[in-house]
């Protein structure tokens, strides 16, 4: 390159500045939360549900819920998972976490008498909690022929 220390300098100033604005105006997207299972999340107080979803086999056969509640709070939290008429309520621990769709030591088996919607469509799902009212979700329904969910309906 041609010219003056001092017109490289600024040359190199010029393009530092140019290539530092754009994450000016453009956020960090590891910043952000996002999904990266099949599942989806949701926050509701200080529980947040991750990954979660549906498993069956057919609409209209039995199936499960599987994902993860984490609970950020400094109290135990009792969340009540609600799916059509069928209710199950799971207590989280302070700053803890419960599976669901497991049932080791520290997860817990969420299953539903009926699923009503087929594998690939939505499910509605209500989570709630005493101290913060309740959050409805739409929750994807997978096949539970996939053999990574065959454990999550019992099979």
């Amino acid at each position: 390159m041609t010219g003056s220390p001092l017109r490289r300098l600024l040359a190199v100033a010029v393009l530092a500045l140019a290539l530092a604005g754009c994450s000016a105006t453009n956020p960090i997207q590891t910043d952000k939360p996002y999904s990266p299972g099949d599942g989806v999340r949701a926050q509701l107080g200080d529980i947040r549900a991750e990954n979660l979803l549906a498993v069956t086999s057919a609409a209209g056969d039995p199936g499960a819920l599987s994902g993860a509640l984490v609970n950020s709070g400094s109290s135990n939290a009792l969340v009540t998972l609600t799916v059509d008429s069928s209710s199950q309520q799971v207590t989280v621990p302070a700053h803890g976490s419960v599976l669901l769709g497991t049932g080791d030591a520290t997860g817990r088996q969420v299953p539903l008498p009926t699923v009503t919607a087929a594998p690939g469509a939505l499910l509605d799902v209500e989570i709630s909690t005493p101290a913060d009212g309740s959050l409805h979700v739409r929750v994807p329904v997978l096949d539970a022929s996939n053999p990574q969910y065959t454990a999550v309906v019992g099979g």
